[in-house]
């Protein structure tokens, strides 16, 4: 989800990219990672996510805060569907709400009632893929 709402963004998109859709994605890595240590561990943010955050940049050549599709949604070149669980406890599911107020391009919103993280499919197959089908058949 992350990588195609960072690719959204792109000047250079192949002509064939018509519509984006992600499920599950999360605002940015930091705040995920955040969470995530919270959540899992109990454990605040400083100073761990400080010093890691610099490991990445050393090794990976960035910061985990650039990571960041919310900040890619804002430019985005094509129409995005954003889904989401509601029993998401992965990615937190306030994040949708987030990512697609934050969107500029044209956009639909998909919330999967009792669906845990990246099982919206699972839970209701019927509305997920009717409600994909519709978003793409729209834009192709």
């Amino acid at each position: 989800a992350a990588t195609v709402m960072i690719a959204s963004s792109l000047d250079e998109l192949p002509t064939n990219v018509k519509v984006i859709i992600e499920d599950c994605g999360y605002t940015c890595a930091l705040e995920q990672f955040k969470f995530q240590l919270k959540k899992l561990f109990n454990l605040p943010s400083f100073p761990i996510l400080n010093i890691a955050n610099i490991a990445v940049k050393i090794k990976a050549g960035y910061f985990l805060n650039e990571a960041s599709p919310i900040d890619s949604v804002k430019n985005s070149k094509v129409p995005i569907m954003f889904i989401h669980g509601d029993k998401d406890t992965f990615v937190p599911f306030y994040m949708l709400d987030e990512l697609y107020n934050a969107c500029s391009s044209e956009k639909s919103k998909l919330v999967v009632k009792e669906a845990s993280h990246a099982h919206a499919e699972d839970e209701n197959p019927d509305l997920y893929w009717s409600q994909i089908d519709k978003f793409v058949n729209k834009y192709m």
